[in-house]
C-alpha cells in the first residue's frame, strides 16, 4: 500500500493481526469498500466479509466508524506524544 503509519504503528495495545487480516484493515482505512478489497487483493467478497467482522470482534468495535475512531484516536496520541521542535531564534 503506502508508507503510511500502520494501525499496529499507532495503536500497538492492541493485539496483532495475521498479514491478510491487517492488509484488509489498511484498505478499510484507506476507504476501500469491500468489493473494491476483494478485486484488488483478489479474494472473495465474502472472505474479506469474514475478514471485517474478525476485525471488528478482535478491537471491540461494531462498525467502521467504530473502528476508524480507534484508529484516529490512536494518531491524535502519537503525535501528542512525539516531541516538538522549537522554531528557530525561539527561546526555552
Amino acid at each position: 500500500m503506502s508508507d503510511a503509519p500502520t494501525f499496529r504503528d499507532i495503536r500497538p495495545e492492541l493485539p496483532p493481526l495475521s498479514p491478510r487480516h491487517r492488509s484488509t484493515l489498511e484498505r478499510l482505512l484507506a476507504g476501500m469498500s469491500e468489493k473494491q478489497i476483494a478485486t484488488d487483493v483478489g479474494i472473495s467478497r465474502h472472505t474479506v466479509h469474514t475478514y471485517v467482522k474478525e476485525i471488528y470482534v478482535r478491537y471491540a468495535v461494531n462498525s467502521r466508524s467504530e473502528l476508524m475512531a480507534l484508529w484516529i484516536r490512536g494518531v491524535t496520541s502519537a503525535a501528542a506524544k512525539r516531541p516538538t521542535r522549537r522554531a528557530c531564534g525561539s527561546k526555552a
